[in-house]
């Protein structure tokens, strides 16, 4: 598997698991992008997995629902061994 295929593919479940947080919380978009001092557009990316998630940036975002980082993380590890068995 090529690096560029992995980072895609962790990207779009951490944007998936990131979307499933604001959802979850009932707030839009824009909302968010107001909290995180960010444009709408970079959240529908972000959760759309089109682009990069920096650390700090998943750090403030799970800080936002009152989550530790290593939750978030922690998700998709658990999703990607179900999808192996």
């Amino acid at each position: 598997m090529r690096k560029s295929s992995h980072y895609g593919e962790v990207n779009t479940q951490l944007g998936q698991t990131l979307r499933w947080l604001r959802v979850d919380a009932g707030m839009p978009q824009r909302e968010l992008a107001e909290i995180l001092g960010t444009h709408q557009s970079t959240i529908s990316e972000t959760e759309n997995g089109k682009r990069p998630i920096r650390i700090d940036f998943a750090e403030r975002w799970a800080a936002v629902f009152d989550m530790q980082p290593w939750v978030t993380f922690n998700r998709i590890s658990t999703k990607k061994k179900r999808s192996r068995s």
